[in-house]
């Protein structure tokens, strides 16, 4: 698959909100592709992965935005993608990934999408300490 198609696979992210709010459902299939930490690192999603977006706390919205808009909603899908397999793909072969690679994927794709520097550093602070319940389940 060339860059091309791979790009235009990954935006814009095509999901459906759940009845119950707690979350959207993907429509299209969804790929990030990218070079992180000296490796092409390709993470993708099927049509029905369940993901709940940003963890923006709803106090917070009015201040850094809902879960599913801004620049880190490919982030935070990537970031929900992987937490939930502990997986990614190098180079055609598909590999069990730690948290922190999770995490720091996060941060790399925010500020690589435009997400303000310091926004992007606190969201991943946020995840490094409040997702390790989320990582295990």
């Amino acid at each position: 698959m060339s860059q091309q198609e791979i790009d235009e696979l990954a935006w814009p992210i095509v999901s459906s909100p759940l009845k119950s709010g707690e979350g959207q459902i993907l429509v299209r299939e969804f790929r990030w592709h990218g070079p992180f930490q000296g490796n092409n690192v390709l993470v993708t999603a099927s049509p029905g992965f369940i993901w709940d977006g940003a963890s923006i706390p709803r106090v917070a919205w009015s201040l850094i935005g809902s879960p599913f808009r801004g620049h880190y909603q490919q982030a935070a899908l990537v970031h929900d993608k992987i937490y939930v397999s502990h997986r990614a793909f190098f180079r055609g072969m598909s590999r069990g990934v730690n948290r922190k690679f999770a995490d720091d994927l996060f941060r790399h794709i925010m500020k690589q999408d435009g997400t303000d520097e310091d926004l992007a550093d606190q969201m991943w602070l946020a995840v490094r300490l409040g997702g390790s319940h989320a990582w295990r389940t």
